[in-house]
């Protein structure tokens, strides 16, 4: 075991890292004979560009651990994803501290090749977390270089071990761009790091854009140096858009369609919701897009990475669901957040978004409560921003709500509360729905 002492909460780059943790990843020992593959299991710091340069140096192959997993769990993801060792990094009293795990390697089919590059990990919510590959070049191919990035200050709101996060990492670091990396990826936390670090780039959840939002200061001078805010990982309604466009008016918006399985697969900068709906069946594009029965289907061309679930002709099936409006296609969310609701169908998404058009509304959660008269019938949680009466603002939302959706989407019960439940990568956790 080495440590190396270095402030925890620290903006960093690229070189900084290397060179400030260069003599306590010399101690690492090498991957034992035979064995090309090896596991990141880094808390989320300054830790994580280092273990990735690490693990890229050496040409290896590696599985990158979700931080917040425990260390049992961790050991036998990576022993079952066929890795014959595990780099544990964890901060300790202040101090960097990194582990060297031996394991017996399983047996493992999500490797193609033997191409140095990442394999991540899905959430692992719903189940056994899914395993997809993608080469180092694939992931730096990604990446937009400009040489106007350099020296700019990026953030991002999301876990490093999360492909947004990973993501988001990679333009900073080769950008050679600083990376402002939270000691905690609460809302609180994130609002006050925005505050000191004052980051040029900023990348996050509409979630968390929500919650943060609530306490940023939006006549902070910080607010018009912003350049570039990125949101995805869930559906990106106008309201918050706007939202956006009116905090930090200097600012590109862009909203990316991106998933673990398939990458980035498409990015949007006119300030609107949703994409054209021409960019569909669009065989030009790098990331072929299709709709079948309202599902959406994406095909990369070119690409070495290994994306599960594929059809033998290379579409994979997102499960998202997609509407088509006035030359507009919209998300609507996963077809497992589907509601019945008397044998219709209703996208919490949607109806969250409408909700969010109501003047005084900060954020809401719509789910499906059970009822022993009516079925089950659709519940909104609801922030109510400062100053905004529930009693008034109720009969508000009802009005918007009945004027723009069918009246079976219309939510029969408002509660109005003072946080939302977030998941680990920062989305409205939308488990336990009764």
């Amino acid at each position: 075991m080495t440590a190396v002492s270095l402030p925890v909460d620290l903006a960093v780059s690229q070189g900084e890292v290397t060179h400030s943790l260069r003599s306590a990843l010399a101690d690492i020992p090498p991957v034992p004979a035979g064995g090309l593959r090896a596991a990141l299991h880094v808390e989320d710091s300054v830790m994580v560009p280092a273990a990735l340069e690490w693990l890229h140096s050496r040409g290896l192959q590696g599985a990158f651990l979700h931080a917040e997993w425990d260390l049992e769990r961790a050991r036998a993801i990576a022993s079952s994803a066929g890795c014959a060792a595990m780099l544990e990094g964890r901060v300790e009293r202040d101090r960097f501290v990194w582990k060297w795990h031996r394991l017996e390697a399983g047996a493992a089919d999500c490797w193609p090749d033997r191409t140095p590059g990442l394999l991540l990990l899905t959430s692992g919510s719903t189940g056994e977390p899914k395993r997809v590959f993608h080469p180092w070049q694939s992931l730096f191919e990604s990446v937009a270089i400009r040489p106007a990035l350099a020296g700019s200050c990026w953030m991002t709101l999301y876990p490093l071990s999360r492909f947004a996060g990973l993501n988001t990492l990679l333009h900073a670091w080769l950008n050679e761009a600083k990376l402002v990396i939270p000691s905690a990826f609460t809302s609180r936390a994130l609002g006050d790091h925005m505050v000191r670090w004052q980051p040029t780039h900023l990348s996050g959840t509409p979630t968390l854009w929500r919650t943060i939002l609530m306490q940023v200061p939006r006549s902070d001078d910080w607010c018009l140096r912003v350049r570039q805010i990125t949101l995805g990982g869930e559906t990106v309604d106008q309201a918050i858009l706007d939202l956006l466009a009116g905090t930090f008016p200097n600012a590109r918006l862009t909203h990316i369609y991106a998933s673990t399985e398939a990458g980035v697969c498409l990015s949007v900068s006119d300030a609107k919701a949703g994409f054209p709906a021409v960019w569909l069946d669009d065989a030009s594009r790098p990331v072929q897009l299709r709709l079948t029965d309202g599902e959406l289907f994406v095909r990369r061309t070119g690409s070495r990475s290994r994306v599960l679930d594929q059809t033998a002709d290379g579409w994979w099936p997102t499960r998202d669901r997609i509407q088509i409006d006035g030359g507009r296609a919209y998300f609507l969310g996963r077809d497992t957040d589907l509601l019945n609701i008397g044998g219709a169908k209703v996208a919490p998404a949607a109806v969250e978004a409408c909700i969010c058009e109501v003047e005084g509304v900060s954020a809401a959660r719509v789910s499906g409560r059970k009822s022993s008269f009516a079925g089950t019938l659709v519940a909104a949680q609801v922030i109510a921003a400062a100053g905004s009466g529930h009693d008034e603002l109720r009969g508000r939302i009802v009005r918007h709500c009945r004027a723009k959706l069918a009246s079976y989407a219309v939510p029969r019960l408002i509660e109005f509360v003072t946080e939302l439940p977030v998941s680990a990568s920062g989305k409205l956790d939308r488990q336990g729905v009764s």
